[in-house]
């Protein structure tokens, strides 16, 4: 079993959350709008002492993960992969990675530092 976390609980990541393979469970949510994190909470199993109604809470838990589904708004993609690479988490990322090509650099060699992967999701690269 894989435990994993997703920060942000917005459409695209209960997307997400519907098509995780068996073996991947769901064991900590971080949104800081209270409907959206007890709906989610409600809909996958989620206890109230995996919710987060905010990053920083979440990384001093230190939950035991495996990986984070990072689906926050864009200018936060840096900020909280970098946390999740630091904490040695793998991160599934929705795009985009960064605003500029420095950070992105910054999160790659983090990434191959800490020995974690970071993905980046193109779930509508073929929408039509």
């Amino acid at each position: 079993m894989i435990d994993i976390a997703v920060i942000g609980v917005g459409n695209r990541a209960r997307k997400y959350m519907q098509c995780l393979p068996e073996g991947v469970r769901v064991v900590g949510l971080v949104e800081p709008d209270p409907l959206r994190l007890s709906q989610a909470a409600a809909r996958f199993g989620v206890p109230a002492s995996g919710c987060f109604s905010d990053a920083d809470a979440f990384f001093a838990a230190s939950p035991t993960v495996g990986a984070v589904i990072i689906a926050a708004p864009d200018r936060l993609h840096v900020p909280l992969t970098l946390r999740a690479v630091r904490h040695g988490w793998h991160v599934l990322l929705e795009k985009p990675v960064a605003g500029c090509e420095k950070d992105y650099l910054e999160l790659m060699d983090a990434s191959a530092k800490a020995g974690v992967h970071v993905g980046v999701c193109l779930e509508m690269r073929f929408h039509p």
